[in-house]
């Protein structure tokens, strides 16, 4: 059974660069999405203690990648000149990575290597099936948790129903599937036209953590 984990163990790290962050991510985000991105650190680290992964990531930098992963689907920069057309996964691996090169920031150049990495391979299996670095095994379980419900019991049912209390869901998945549709329309080469054309849209649409009446079962026959 997956352990309880406390808030103090989810909480956001105390850092100048993980406030300046959150900041963006807030500025850029709808407040749907900006939510989604905290519940993804939150369900990163849940499940990073499950795997006894924690000890392998840097807990800023996985933060930053959190809080930006979607950044990449904001109306205030998906439609810059220098971003027209591109996938939104790597829009928001290119914004973030300038933001933290940036003169304001100066965050470790590796780092934000690591970051622009993951960020662009987020929503991949890729990461999980080349067996990347832990952290960007964890951002992509901890994003697919919070949008279709996969891996959900690799963390405890108490923590989920905190989290989700926390940082509640209310229209995320009508508004994410809206923004993924927004993408097909517009971008008919991108990653997300398959995906959604897999079934995507349908599976966030039935996504057990918007299901009141589930208790979250913790132990599934399959996950």
């Amino acid at each position: 059974m997956p352990p309880k984990v406390s808030e103090e163990e989810y909480k956001m790290p105390d850092t100048k660069t993980a406030t300046a962050v959150t900041e963006l991510s807030r500025s850029l985000n709808r407040a749907s999405i900006f939510n989604h991105s905290l519940r993804a650190y939150c369900f990163g680290i849940c499940i990073g203690k499950y795997l006894n992964e924690l000890q392998y990531i840097d807990r800023e930098e996985f933060y930053i990648a959190c809080m930006l992963s979607k950044i990449g689907l904001s109306d205030a920069i998906r439609d810059l000149p220098e971003y027209q057309g591109r996938d939104f996964e790597l829009i928001g691996a290119e914004h973030a990575h300038a933001f933290l090169l940036s003169d304001d920031v100066r965050y470790n150049k590796l780092k934000s290597d690591e970051i622009h990495e993951a960020i662009a391979l987020h929503t991949s299996a890729v990461s999980v099936e080349e067996n990347m670095a832990p952290q960007l095994n964890l951002l992509y379980k901890a994003q697919l948790l919070d949008t279709v419900g996969y891996y959900r019991h690799d963390v405890h049912r108490d923590v989920l129903k905190q989290i989700i209390a926390k940082y509640p869901r209310d229209e995320f998945a009508t508004e994410l599937r809206s923004l993924y549709q927004r993408e097909m329309a517009e971008k008919r080469f991108a990653q997300i036209n398959e995906d959604m054309m897999s079934g995507l849209g349908e599976l966030i649409a039935l996504n057990t953590l918007d299901d009141k009446s589930t208790d979250f079962p913790e132990y599934p026959l399959l996950k």
